[in-house]
């Protein structure tokens, strides 16, 4: 039986870097799943613009993109976020029962964190990417908000969280602890899944 193990962490705190260092196992981005679907529907050119769509349409991709994932046949790492924020203040959860019955295999969510300053920075400086304005106030109370869903969804889910700190000049620490906790988990013989 193959597992699935959620990736999830707020935009800037360094996700994709550090799923650029996993060594053993697939990771598939919910988003790029998502993006390939809608992409001629809705005419978009980037996968930042996903966030703009109506809720309805986001929910239809993302329903494609975890059937999509299920057909897979092997360990996965699933990179997503827990929240898609829209207008400044108002978030929307990716995840809720219905999507975590949904997918199959989930053994574990792993909560990739930085502290509120670090993401700004992250955030400021990358120009590859599409990325709302906000002050160190406003992640503040983006990061608040994922860690109290987060505390929800592992109550929903049944599922034990990780959190890996991913602080600044410290990504190949990171990467190295986010490999052996894959083993960890991937490997688990009391694990669901």
């Amino acid at each position: 039986m193959y597992r699935r193990a959620l990736l999830l962490g707020m935009q800037g705190v360094g996700k994709t870097s550090l799923v650029n260092g996993i060594k053993k196992y697939k990771a598939v981005n919910i988003g790029d799943l998502m993006f390939e679907y809608l992409k001629d529907k809705y005419k978009l050119s980037k996968k930042d613009e996903l966030r703009y769509l109506k809720t309805d349409a986001i929910i239809e991709a993302r329903f494609y993109a975890l059937d999509k994932i299920n057909e897979m046949q092997e360990n996965l790492v699933i990179d997503t976020h827990l929240y898609s924020i829209k207008g400044g203040y108002r978030y929307i959860p990716n995840f809720n029962k219905e999507e975590f019955d949904r997918l199959k295999n989930l053994v574990a969510i792993i909560y990739i964190d930085a502290s509120p300053e670090e993401i700004y920075n992250r955030r400021l400086n990358d120009k590859s990417r599409q990325r709302e304005a906000s002050s160190v106030y406003d992640i503040a109370l983006e990061r608040d908000m994922h860690i109290a869903m987060l505390a929800s969804v592992s109550n929903i889910s049944r599922l034990p969280v990780y959190i890996l700190q991913n602080h600044d000049n410290k990504l190949n620490e990171s990467i190295e602890r986010l490999n052996n906790l894959l083993e960890e988990i991937f490997n688990d013989s009391n694990a669901r899944g």
